[in-house]
């Protein structure tokens, strides 16, 4: 049978942009969801050439919910704030039999489901989380052990309100943890803020603010490495300001720093091309030898990169291609098979890999590290 894929949240930024996918790659029928019928029929119409149906769902509603997913192969969550809605979607998918991607989807929404019997959820299906515990397993094919990882990932393209929301929430649950990094574990404080930074692609310097999420102790404990860095890449100026009062944010001002946070990153890219960079260097041992690999990864926009790595993940899970359970992406995903939709995606205008430190790859226009 051929499988039917609904879209919750379908005609957004993210869920318009796995549409198109979705039916280029033939995966199945759609079911394009949300409160505006408008907006759906128009994607359909204009973007989808006709390819579609169209569902009035409102979150709230259980029985409309219900009664999207038990029509739904697959329900794939690209509506938020996740930090919001967290296991709701999952959930009725599961009572209505429907398998359930998020491209979102942490581990707040990890911990609040429970595996039903032949049921499939995957989680941080999207660029962060997703890509960013993806790539470096990729990159890290072969070797004997990895001893490092250094991973930055810079975003100069509009932030959405539902991520604006997702972040900040994030920050003070205390799951992202500022300046914190791997060294054989957890450490608080281990990293500092860079400034006035050197990388590849981005022809400014650059601000690098380093973090440790719950998906990057999970890559670290998976590849086994003893250290490893994640940082935030900043090159515009209003930005990093405002994430500096984040700390200071009370749970009833979420919504409003939220706002200034989607604000300031419209400001940052005004007058500037959007683009989205991911730069990952692994260090360590391969047939006994020191090496280093490195990995450049460039779209022209942050929605088009988030759903070209969803559709792998949807595209296995209709093909029943996905053991039972509740997984994260990067822990059942070939990384292999993302990286080939990855590079045969319009939207990704670079995707190379490097037998040397990323710190050779910066051009001389761009400066040096």
């Amino acid at each position: 049978m051929t499988p039917r894929i609904g879209l919750l949240g379908g005609y957004g930024s993210v869920g318009a942009e796995v549409a198109e996918r979705l039916r280029k790659h033939g995966v199945g029928e759609l079911v394009i969801a949300g409160r505006d019928r408008a907006a759906g029929r128009r994607l359909i119409t204009e973007r989808l050439g006709g390819a579609g149906d169209f569902v009035t769902v409102d979150l709230g509603h259980d029985e409309e919910l219900a009664s999207f997913c038990a029509r739904c192969t697959v329900v794939v969550n690209c509506a938020g704030p996740s930090r919001r809605i967290l296991g709701r979607v999952a959930t009725v998918a599961r009572r209505n039999g429907a398998h359930y991607v998020d491209v979102g989807g942490d581990d707040p929404v990890h911990a609040r489901l429970t595996a039903g019997s032949g049921w499939c959820a995957v989680l941080s299906a999207g660029m962060i989380p997703g890509l960013t515990g993806l790539l470096p397993r990729y990159l890290a094919r072969g070797f004997d052990t990895v001893e490092q990882l250094t991973l930055y990932h810079g975003v100069r393209d509009s932030i959405g309100p539902a991520a604006a929301y997702d972040f900040v929430a994030g920050i003070l649950a205390g799951d992202d943890v500022p300046s914190a990094a791997w060294r054989d574990g957890p450490r608080p404080g281990a990293a500092r803020r860079q400034t006035e930074l050197r990388l590849p692609h981005f022809p400014d310097p650059v601000t690098a603010q380093p973090y440790l999420s719950p998906e990057a102790s999970r890559t670290a404990t998976a590849l086994g490495i003893r250290s490893g860095t994640w940082y935030s890449v900043f090159d515009g100026a209003r930005l990093p300001v405002v994430l500096q009062q984040v700390p200071r944010t009370t749970s009833t001002q979420i919504r409003e720093t939220a706002e200034k946070v989607r604000r300031a990153a419209e400001f940052d890219v005004l007058g500037r091309t959007p683009q989205v960079t991911l730069l990952c260097q692994l260090d360590g041992q391969l047939d006994g030898r020191q090496v280093t690999r490195s990995l450049i990864v460039r779209a022209d926009r942050a929605a088009a990169l988030v759903a070209a790595a969803a559709v792998p993940a949807i595209t296995a899970v209709a093909a029943n291609r996905v053991a039972p359970g509740v997984h994260f992406a990067a822990d059942v995903l070939p990384p292999a098979e993302v990286v080939g939709f990855l590079a045969a995606d319009p939207a990704v205008v670079q995707f190379s890999e490097h037998d040397s430190p990323l710190d050779d790859l910066v051009t001389p226009d761009e400066g040096a590290i």
